[in-house]
C-alpha cells in the first residue's frame, strides 16, 4: 500500500496535469484546503504550481498548456510514447494500460487515451492498486524524461512531476539515458500507396 502522502500528491497531480477549464479551476480550491496534510517540501511544490494557476488567466493557462504538451515530443503526457513512440508497439502498451483499469474495475471518466498521465495517477490515488503502481513503475523512464524536458524548459509544472517522480522506486537510468539522447522512438514503414512506384516510408501510429 502507498502512504498517504503519495497519493493525495498523485490526486493533486492527476488535476494539475490535465489541460485546464473552468471547472478544474475550482478544483484546486481543496487541494489548497489540504496543504498542511503535506511535508514541507511537498507543500512549497503545490503552492508554486497554485500561484501560478491564480496568477494567469483561464486562456492564457490553456495557451500554455498546449505550447508545452501538445507539440513536443520529450515533454508527453502519454507514457506509452516514450518507449514505444510512433511504432505499433504501442497499440499493445495501450491495452495493457486498460487491461489493468478494468482488472480493479476502474473506468476513467475523461476521454483522454487510457496512458494519459493525470488518469493513471488518479486511478492509483483511487484504488491503491498494486498493479497501477507497478504500471507507474515500468514506465517510470517516460516521467523521467518528462521531468528533464519540463525543468529544461522552465516550466512552472517541473517541480510537480520530479516530486511525482521521487515517489516511483526503480532505476530507469539506462533507458533515460537513451531516451534522452534519442527521444521516443519512430517506426517508418516502407509502403507505397496502391497503383504507385513511390517507395518513401510513411510513419505509423499517432503523434504525442
Amino acid at each position: 500500500m502507498l502512504d498517504l502522502e503519495t497519493r493525495r500528491l498523485f490526486a493533486a497531480g492527476a488535476i494539475a496535469l490535465r489541460y485546464p477549464e473552468r471547472s478544474w479551476l475550482k478544483s484546486f480550491e481543496d487541494i489548497e484546503n489540504e496543504l498542511s496534510q503535506f511535508s514541507d517540501e511537498t507543500k512549497e511544490v503545490l503552492w508554486q504550481l497554485l500561484s501560478y494557476f491564480g496568477s494567469r488567466s483561464l486562456l492564457d493557462l490553456q495557451m500554455d498548456y498546449v505550447s508545452l504538451f501538445d507539440r513536443k515530443r520529450r515533454a508527453c503526457l502519454y507514457l506509452s510514447y516514450y518507449l514505444n513512440g510512433d511504432t505499433r508497439r504501442r497499440g499493445m502498451a495501450l491495452l495493457n494500460f486498460k487491461e489493468t483499469f478494468a482488472a480493479e474495475g476502474w473506468r476513467s471518466t475523461n476521454e483522454e487515451l487510457d496512458d494519459y498521465l493525470p488518469t493513471l495517477l488518479e486511478f492509483i490515488s483511487v484504488t491503491d492498486s498494486p498493479l497501477g503502481f507497478s504500471l507507474l513503475q515500468q514506465h517510470k523512464a517516460g516521467v523521467s524524461l518528462l521531468a528533464i524536458a519540463l525543468r529544461d524548459m522552465g516550466s512552472p509544472y517541473a517541480l510537480l512531476v520530479n516530486e511525482i517522480l521521487l515517489r516511483i522506486p526503480g532505476d530507469e537510468n539506462p533507458v533515460t539515458l537513451k531516451l534522452i539522447e534519442t527521444g521516443p522512438p519512430m517506426e517508418m514503414v516502407g509502403l507505397s500507396p496502391y497503383g504507385t512506384e513511390d517507395n518513401s516510408a510513411i510513419t505509423v501510429g499517432a503523434k504525442c
